[in-house]
């Protein structure tokens, strides 16, 4: 379970530091172009912010046992 753990942690982490810093690398996956202000800043709020925030879930399930299997669910859930 603690491998599943650090492989999330670290792929979310990626995602969401990748998507804030060059919101332009979802165009590569979407082919939607990405003119606008707005909609840079739209793909960097959604996707960058959640992979942030999943990593950041992530890491304190790590260091927290306590709220391990709080964490996993609430992340199982939020993917479906």
């Amino acid at each position: 379970m603690l491998i599943s753990l650090y492989l999330g942690f670290i792929l979310f982490a990626a995602m969401g530091a990748g998507l804030l810093w060059q919101p332009q690398y979802l165009t590569r996956l979407t082919n939607v172009e990405l003119t606008t202000i707005e909609s840079r800043n739209e793909v960097r709020a959604v996707y960058g912010g959640f992979g942030v925030a999943m990593a950041i879930a992530l890491f304190i399930a790590l260091v927290w046992s306590p709220l391990r299997s709080g964490i996993c669910l609430t992340a199982g859930l939020s993917l479906i």
